[in-house]
């Protein structure tokens, strides 16, 4: 299927089979340019890189996704959710209330913490102009994809939309170069006064005087003051676009899975018992790692929730030569746009694809999809380097919430519009209400 927008053409692929021939080629690695936008915040990061750029900082970057590491963020996953319990418990009864708004909250502490080893502490309303600023910066990129007049510079950039937006984007750079430089100067220091720290991070993936909770800045950190390989404003780059990339999605992964366990309260008492195999009378322990592999169930709901509604709902790359798909030909230059909603509820790919239904990702079901039907974090060379950190967020988060209330959602599904922009996310949030457990 072929689009014309603001401009642009587009090839629009539904069918796990052409997904699967574009995602997993070597040579389709690069993003469409309507993914500049993005450049006066993420500059050239990991999500907005081309070519050798893109390799050299993705070789750079796993190793600060090994689950040695991911381990360590399991604590700051816990303090951030039960802050978020907290204001949960002070809501009254049937008191009505928009949980998404919450989540982002949570999510953005959560990112924070660990990308930067920064405590905003905006669920408390008392965070840094850094959080209001990132909130207002993706805020205003949803309108500049909803409104295609924005698409042409002059006018955005003279909006008073636009000059907020750079003036955003202003605050939240300074407020990364400061972070960096004094994060570098504690290390430089830690460097200079133990030998032996580089040995170890070598063999332990240690960071100089950051034992636990080590956040991906000393990761990007290490690597500028060893290597060279990267200046302080390649990691301010990174630092933005793991600020970005961490909380919207997952906000909306863990606000979907509310909102559909809201409505199916079968499901979410089998959650439930879930927890209470796990955790049994003391539903206050803090959530491990070993316990977070123990919610199959759990994790099968936060799979179905990201085939429904897909967080990131399309990726865009640019094709650079002929590509070869069954009988058709994808012409060099076009730009080809994998539609992940789509292919998600394709009727031929998900029976009854509007159905929630958790139990297709039960293992005996998954055998059965198409390795390429199921695209919440992409596949292929450039798949999310962090969806082990997201699920590992989402998990715990709700956990944490459905161990002590039940949720409801006031909205059926026909009633919530979807906003079609870089995130799927409802237009108008998500109501609901919680009984204390």
């Amino acid at each position: 299927m072929k689009l014309s927008w603001g401009g642009y053409h587009y090839i629009i692929l539904s069918h796990p089979d052409v997904a699967q021939e574009v995602l997993k080629n070597n040579t389709v690695i690069n993003k469409d340019r309507i993914y500049n936008i993005f450049h006066p915040w993420l500059g050239t990061g990991l999500i907005t890189s081309s070519n050798d750029k893109w390799r050299h900082r993705r070789k750079l970057l796993t190793p600060a996704f090994h689950f040695r590491i991911l381990e360590d963020f399991q604590g700051i996953f816990n303090d951030h959710s039960n802050i978020l319990i907290e204001k949960l418990k002070n809501k009254k009864q049937n008191e009505e209330f928009l949980i998404d708004e919450l989540i982002r909250l949570c999510t953005l502490d959560i990112i924070a913490d660990s990308a930067m080893g920064v405590r905003f502490i905006t669920q408390d309303r008392s965070g840094t102009d850094y959080g209001v600023a990132v909130n207002d910066i993706t805020s205003a990129l949803v309108q500049w994809f909803m409104k295609p007049w924005y698409w042409f510079s002059p006018i955005f950039n003279l909006s008073p939309l636009g000059k907020k937006f750079y003036k955003d984007i202003h605050t939240v750079h300074e407020f990364d170069r400061k972070v960096i430089r004094e994060k570098k100067q504690k290390m430089m220091e830690e460097l200079e006064h133990n030998s032996q720290t580089i040995d170890n991070f070598k063999k332990e993936n240690e960071v100089p005087g950051v034992k636990k909770r080590r956040a991906f800045l000393d990761l990007l950190l290490y690597h500028h003051l060893t290597d060279k390989s990267l200046n302080e404003e390649d990691i301010r780059e990174e630092v933005d676009t793991f600020m970005f990339a961490g909380q919207d999605t997952s906000a909306m992964g863990i606000s979907w899975s509310l909102y559909l366990l809201g409505l199916h309260p079968d499901i979410q008492e089998k959650v439930y018992r879930e927890q209470e195999e796990i955790f049994g009378e003391d539903m206050s322990n803090s959530i491990t790692f070993t316990d977070l592999r123990k919610m199959k169930y759990l994790e099968c709901v936060v799979k179905e929730t990201l085939r429904i509604y897909p967080p990131v709902p399309v990726i865009v790359r640019s094709n650079p030569s002929d590509l070869k798909v069954g009988d058709y030909i994808l012409p060099a230059k076009s730009s080809l746009a994998v539609n992940i909603y789509g292919i998600h509820h394709n009727p031929t790919v998900f029976v009854n694809p509007e159905v929630f239904d958790p139990d297709r990702f039960l293992p005996e079901n998954c055998a059965k999809h198409h390795p390429f039907a199921f695209l919440p974090f992409s596949a292929g060379p450039r798949n999310c380097i962090g969806q082990r950190f997201a699920m590992m967020e989402m998990k715990t988060v709700l956990a944490n919430v459905l161990r002590h209330f039940r949720v409801k959602s006031l909205d059926h599904r026909d009633k919530i519009f979807e906003s079609g922009d870089a995130i799927l996310r409802p237009k108008f949030g998500i109501r609901m209400i919680v009984e204390k457990r």
